[in-house]
């Protein structure tokens, strides 16, 4: 049986947080299987929402989003071929990633939630709830339980 997917291009959305960190292992599995470039993307709030983090100016900095992503990058190639790249954009989370997916013609995101529910996710809109909701390509998330090391 052959695989319905040709999957080249998985964009892996991160906010830095360690929920984030959970969908990594999962998108290192799939670009393995089908020799994918990983998509690395932080997208830079215009307006941040409320952070969980003390550090926040860390995440408002360029140069700190630019090294993490860096950091990232290499932890992904962990002295492999496989091939990264890291992007950051501004405005809406689930808009530039979804743009963004559009732009490389992306076969997968493979996204993480924060594990809210209740009244938090529905003022909050949920950034994986909406990529799931107006992507064009299909969507892979995984729960912040399912965290491991990249």
């Amino acid at each position: 049986m052959t695989d319905m997917l040709n999957v080249k291009n998985i964009v892996v959305p991160t906010d830095f947080s360690d929920a984030s960190y959970s969908a990594f292992a999962l998108a290192r599995n799939v670009a393995d299987k089908y020799n994918a470039t990983i998509h690395l993307l932080h997208v830079k709030e215009v307006a941040p929402p409320v952070f969980d983090n003390d550090d926040v100016d860390d995440f408002l900095n360029e140069d700190a989003i630019n090294n993490k992503l860096a950091e990232l990058s290499a932890q992904f190639r962990n002295g492999s071929e496989r091939s990264v790249t890291a992007h950051v954009r501004e405005g809406k989370s689930h808009e530039a990633i979804i743009e963004y997916s559009r732009e490389i013609n992306a076969e997968l995101i493979v996204i993480a939630t924060h594990g809210r529910t209740g009244v938090l996710d529905t003022l909050l809109g949920g950034v994986a709830q909406q990529i799931i909701k107006h992507s064009k390509c299909p969507v892979l998330v995984t729960s912040p339980q399912n965290r491991t090391n990249i």
